[in-house]
């Protein structure tokens, strides 16, 4: 993929004319799963996805998020609002049940969805997911680095709009260097990820078509992350899984723990894959493998 081209979205409209822009990949008549991007993202994270959706016979419904791409927002952004919508979509496109797949800013997405919607979920995978940041003791389970981002920028006005404005503005006219900005805190395994001359380029790809209308979308998932989720995460019928390398340095490891304690609660206590030697971008190599888990979770 060149360093300027990106796939068209397709656009539904909820009954309250709010457009959701999105891509299939994968199966036409797999088993669905409404897949989430990170922060920020779109759409095109799931391209690199495609051939393993298709071995594992699932169809990835890969949503551009609130204010991504095509994707209109609310008046009032929750991630239980989230939920609702994904609700309304998955009957506009007539899926009576769905997997749901969340990697890093999508994970408290997808958590809300298989939480607010029971035995519609089959499957939950969460991959390198933020966790609640609330409740997470500042220092030194939190570090300084996680406390500002999460705490302190998004309380900031204006902040947080002019970093992910210039974060666009570099995605758009030079998707490498984007991504080696996203990766300026990586180490090991995600370094040699980054250096990637594909990844690199995809993955600044993904930024540019996410951030293509306004740098509103991370923005609105910084606020909603560092606010209570208001979710009952017990409330999660669904098999889930989560995957987190010990080297992730891009979500707070202490708030990927409280999702596991909270997740706990639910019916079906989560299994937790913990990756020795890698860091976030662990899913680039290894869609195949989260994707044969929903697709056994889904036999």
């Amino acid at each position: 993929m060149s360093e300027r081209e990106h796939e068209p979205a397709a656009t539904l409209r909820l009954s309250c004319g709010r457009r959701f822009s999105y891509a299939t990949y994968g199966a036409a008549d797999g088993h669905p799963v409404i897949a989430l991007h990170g922060t920020p993202g779109s759409h095109l994270k799931f391209k690199a996805a495609a051939e393993a959706a298709l071995a594992h016979r699932l169809k990835l419904i890969a949503l551009d998020r609130w204010a991504y791409g095509k994707t209109d927002v609310p008046s009032k952004p929750s991630l239980a609002g989230f939920a609702a919508d994904v609700s309304e979509l998955a009957d506009l496109l007539k899926l009576d049940r769905f997997a749901v797949l969340g990697i890093s800013g999508g994970g408290p997405y997808a958590a809300a969805v298989a939480a607010n919607h029971g035995y519609r979920v089959t499957a939950s995978a969460l991959v390198s997911p933020v966790g609640p940041i609330e409740g997470v003791t500042p220092r030194p389970q939190l570090g300084i680095y996680h406390h500002t981002a999460f705490r302190i920028l998004p309380r900031l006005p204006g902040v947080l709009p002019v970093a992910f404005g210039l974060l666009r503005q570099v995605a758009k006219r030079s998707p490498r260097l984007a991504t080696q900005i996203a990766a300026g805190r990586a180490r090991g395994a995600d370094r040699a990820i980054a250096r990637d001359a594909v990844f690199a380029i995809n993955l600044g790809n993904t930024f540019a078509e996410g951030l293509r209308s306004s740098a509103r979308g991370p923005v609105i998932d910084m606020t909603l992350f560092s606010r209570p989720w208001n979710i009952n995460l017990a409330a999660t019928i669904a098999p889930s899984q989560v995957w987190i390398g010990d080297e992730d340095r891009n979500v707070p490891l202490a708030a990927v723990d409280a999702l596991l304690e909270a997740l706990a609660n639910a019916p079906a206590k989560p299994a937790v894959i913990r990756l020795s030697g890698h860091g976030h971008f662990w899913i680039a190599r290894n869609f195949a493998s989260v994707l044969g888990w929903i697709a056994r979770e889904n036999r």
